[in-house]
């Protein structure tokens, strides 16, 4: 064998490790500081916005913004505990962690897009969505979905 036989070996079990391990970077201050973010966007919004339908650009400005700051800091907190750790494990993990949410981004943008210039009277459905998008059963995430579909028909 020779050696870049063996470090190719030795890559491709390093990300099996990192694929199978679960991810412990977010832990419940990051989670816990997105909910009150998110309480503290809906506090506002009741106060700032009186009709999210007739000032869409607001409103999408509030939440875009409630998520940025969100996600920063789940990215903060998330760099701090792979710094803080010093493996080279946990700094697959991290990368993986965020291959797997990027396409959920993806969605969230398009399906915000979609909404705001096809149906912007279904504005209501943006915050949830998040929330479906994520579940990674497919059979549950596609009951939630039809589910919607009912409630919004």
């Amino acid at each position: 064998m020779e050696l870049r036989d063996a470090y190719d070996q030795i890559s491709v079990i390093h990300a099996q490790l990192a694929a199978t391990e679960r991810l412990r970077g977010l832990r419940a201050l990051p989670v816990a500081f997105s909910g009150a973010l998110a309480l503290l966007a809906a506090t506002v919004q009741s106060w700032w916005i009186a009709d999210p339908q007739r000032d869409v650009a607001r409103w999408l400005s509030l939440w875009i913004g409630a998520a940025a700051i969100s996600s920063l800091a789940a990215g903060c907190a998330l760099a701090h505990r792979v710094r803080a750790s010093g493996s080279r494990l946990s700094v697959a993990n991290a990368v993986l962690a965020l291959r797997e949410f990027s396409p959920c981004l993806l969605a969230g943008a398009i399906v915000t897009a979609a909404v705001v210039y096809r149906a912007p009277e279904q504005l209501w459905l943006l915050p949830g969505t998040g929330h479906i998008q994520s579940v990674r059963d497919p059979a549950l995430r596609q009951r939630l979905s039809d589910y919607l579909r009912r409630v919004v028909d």
